[in-house]
């Protein structure tokens, strides 16, 4: 499948990667609601902490991939869907993998 054993290794240090942190923000954010983390807000962010009715928010993991093709994103995507499975049923988290317009188009990332 892979060309050479180093790429596999590098794919699987990228997703491994990528997929801990995830798990370790909302780990961090779970601890800070429950006041079991000392954050300072500029961490997490005044509007998240203050947040109140948590059965009606999303959770939604995003990844801007800068340069991707839009068509090539649905690989990566797949891939942390595969592999956040458990933290999918469990918390009902969305995953988004988007390239840097599709990020502007939804606000993630400033026009300047």
């Amino acid at each position: 499948m892979y060309e050479t054993s180093q790429k596999e290794i590098k794919f699987e240090q990228y997703y491994s990667s990528i997929v801990e942190k995830f798990t370790d923000s909302l780990q961090v954010y779970l601890a800070t609601i429950f006041n079991r983390y000392d954050i300072h807000t500029d961490e997490i962010g005044e509007n998240l902490i203050k947040t109140e009715n948590f059965y009606a928010k999303e959770i939604i993991f995003v990844l801007v991939i800068k340069e991707a093709d839009t068509a090539w994103l649905a690989g990566p995507k797949a891939i942390l869907e595969n592999r956040l499975l458990s933290l999918r049923k469990i918390w009902g988290i969305k995953i988004l993998v988007l390239n840097y317009e599709l990020a502007k188009k939804h606000n993630l990332i400033s026009n300047t």
